[in-house]
């Protein structure tokens, strides 16, 4: 990429971004248990993914009294003075990848009889019978509380 094409992306704003268009759309708790996420070495194991969050963290926190270039959100994610296009969009997409993933979580975490449909699963595939009984009362209790079952119930 020859220089200017470089120095003109790297000025344009990083707000105007899809990563962070999306991130917008999160409230204060779930900015928060986002960031969460992203600490998490389970989850992430990117650091630079986590500072680049940050960054846009800070931005969204200001009410849109603050503005971040592409280039200060690369250098505050590597802290490396050289701004890289390609690697700053790959980095931005690995980020939008984690928030797909912090929000199939978040689904996921709303549906404690899917989570104990699956749990039985695991213990039904790795043969744990220590397991078996109290998980199988667990997901009986939890699926006598579903007063209207919805369609996923089912399957």
């Amino acid at each position: 990429m020859s220089s200017k094409l470089k120095n003109q992306t790297e000025g344009l704003s990083a707000t105007e971004l899809k990563v962070f268009s999306v991130l917008r759309h999160f409230n204060v708790y779930e900015l928060n248990r986002l960031g969460k996420f992203l600490r998490s070495p389970y989850f992430n194991k990117i650091d630079k993914i986590t500072r680049l969050f940050e960054s846009f963290e800070k931005v969204l926190r200001s009410d849109g009294q603050k503005d971040l270039t592409r280039g200060e959100a690369w250098y505050l994610a590597t802290q490396s003075d050289e701004y890289k296009d390609q690697k700053f969009r790959k980095l931005c997409s690995d980020l939008l990848r984690l928030i797909e993933e912090f929000l199939v979580q978040e689904e996921f975490d709303k549906s404690p009889l899917h989570k104990a449909d699956y749990l039985l699963q695991a213990i039904l595939d790795r043969r744990l019978e220590d397991l078996t009984n109290s998980s199988v009362r667990t997901a009986q209790r939890l699926s006598s509380q579903y007063y209207f079952r919805p369609a996923s119930y089912f399957y």
